[in-house]
């Protein structure tokens, strides 16, 4: 389900983005590279995080705040005098103390993995242990560098919801769907929308692409890809060109039509959305979410460099309106802000904007390829 989903992500992506250290101490690493998620939403790193033998830690009132503690001295209590910390939430109390692998959890003593400390004058706090102790589910993510962390009751009612989706999407062999989005790179503006038709039986599909920059028409490009091999016709060529895919990308696109969708959904997949409330209807239930592109790319088996793409990358926001009687999704929306070469007001700032609307699933149609394109120009 997730790879269908956010492959047809990644090919418009394609579209719209070509517009676009170890401390002194050396059991500690400054890991500006780390994302933190709480509940869906990425934090703004004032401090880097740091990690101490695969342990991630946060200065304390950074994580504590964030994870809905109230920052005042009744709730979060730090005693200069023997460096200890005090933490209090709803019935949940934790002492830590500076350099010490000991804490206590409601009176009771637990051991840690990592001990507090203290870095360049800011006390930093174990994250994993303390989230886990405020009642929070933490996944860390490989492949982007992600601590993801969720309420545990959220996160089992997300999974049923993408699991009863993951089930829905097994009966399905062909989708059509119609897409628009722009991208905003400091003062210049461009658009694209269009069509996509899916047929994994035969494992052929297609794309009708129009572009605009500053308002004006750019390209308009039509796509086929038929037996791995490619066919388009653009209006800044005015002719057909047909290219074989490689095997390594005809391997990834088949594994597309192939895939199983209950191995491209993972605990950190779950963990990335939340429901929206505000956003859901009788017909639809809306999930809303942080989700690190590189993830995605990795899981259609995208050869890109995840670290290039995620370095990239400011925040990414997602919304998915799936249908509460097919289970299907109905809707995609994105947003992303990266961080590229300088853009025409100098700020190096892109803002991309997507769409995507599944609007049918298994109707009666074939992908051909149109006459004219059948004496293609073959590239090498």
């Amino acid at each position: 389900m997730k790879k269908v989903y956010f492959s047809c992500l990644i090919v418009f992506i394609s579209f719209f983005w070509a517009a676009q250290g170890f401390s002194a101490e050396s059991k500690i690493v400054e890991s500006p590279d780390i994302s933190i998620i709480i509940d869906t939403a990425q934090l703004e790193m004032k401090q880097n995080p740091i990690v101490v033998k695969g342990n991630t830690l946060l200065p304390l009132r950074q994580l504590l705040i964030n994870l809905g503690v109230k920052n005042d001295s009744k709730h979060i209590k730090w005693n200069p005098k023997d460096k200890s910390i005090y933490i209090e939430k709803g019935s949940r109390t934790i002492t830590l103390k500076v350099d010490s692998k000991t804490a206590h959890v409601n009176g009771q003593a637990v051991s840690l993995s990592a001990a507090p400390l203290i870095y360049k004058g800011s006390t930093y706090i174990p994250v994993r242990f303390v989230s886990q102790c405020l009642n929070k589910r933490v996944v860390w993510h490989t492949q982007t560098r992600s601590v993801i962390i969720t309420d545990s009751e959220t996160y089992l009612k997300v999974k049923e919801i993408l699991d009863a989706s993951t089930q829905a999407m097994k009966d399905v062999k062909k989708i059509e769907g119609e897409f628009a989005g722009n991208v905003n790179a400091g003062s210049l503006a461009y658009e694209a929308s269009g069509d996509f038709r899916w047929d994994s039986i035969e494992k052929n599909s297609q794309i009708n692409l129009d572009a605009s920059v500053m308002g004006m028409p750019f390209l308009s490009l039509k796509s086929f890809l038929i037996s791995n091999t490619m066919y388009t016709k653009s209006s800044l060529s005015e002719e057909w060109t047909k290219q074989a895919l490689s095997k390594e990308a005809s391997e990834q696109i088949n594994s597309l039509y192939t895939m199983n969708t209950e191995e491209a959904v993972d605990e950190a997949y779950y963990s990335s959305f939340k429901v929206d409330d505000r956003l859901s209807t009788a017909e639809h239930t809306v999930l809303t979410g942080t989700m690190a592109l590189g993830s995605m790319l990795n899981q259609i088996g995208s050869t890109a460099s995840l670290e290039d793409v995620n370095s990239q990358i400011s925040s990414t926001n997602y919304k998915m309106y799936i249908n509460n009687l097919t289970h299907l999704v109905d809707k995609l929306e994105m947003n992303m802000l990266s961080k590229q070469a300088p853009s025409s007001d100098g700020s190096g700032q892109v803002e991309t904007e997507l769409t995507i609307r599944f609007t049918q699933y298994n109707g009666d149609f074939t992908i051909s390829l149109p006459e004219e394109a059948k004496n293609a120009v073959e590239l090498e």
